[in-house]
């Protein structure tokens, strides 16, 4: 898991455009192209901006009315995910 205090950003080199639900994102770098369903699309829209990951789960938590537990495990994959491919950066991206 993500310490809650490591931050998470969008990276600058990654566009974004509606498909669907979700995003399509296009990573200007490897020209490689991703898509994400609704929550997806609601994370990336938080990461605009460095955001931390106890706010980013609060703001999900509170949107989605998702279980604290539930919204931090997905959350995790997810991040994971995202960093692993280039599209976000961490702060700090040891997990726990």
């Amino acid at each position: 898991m993500f310490d809650v205090s490591c931050r998470v950003a969008a990276a600058s080199e990654v566009v974004a455009c509606p498909f669907g639900d979700g995003l399509a994102l296009l990573d200007l770098r490897s020209g490689q192209y991703f898509t994400t369903n609704a929550v997806g699309s609601f994370v990336w829209s938080r990461m605009e901006q460095p955001i931390s990951i106890a706010d980013l789960r609060h703001d999900l938590e509170r949107h989605y009315e998702v279980a604290p537990e539930h919204c931090a495990r997905d959350l995790d994959a997810l991040l994971l995910g995202m960093v692993n491919a280039k599209l976000a950066s961490a702060s700090d991206a040891a997990v726990a």
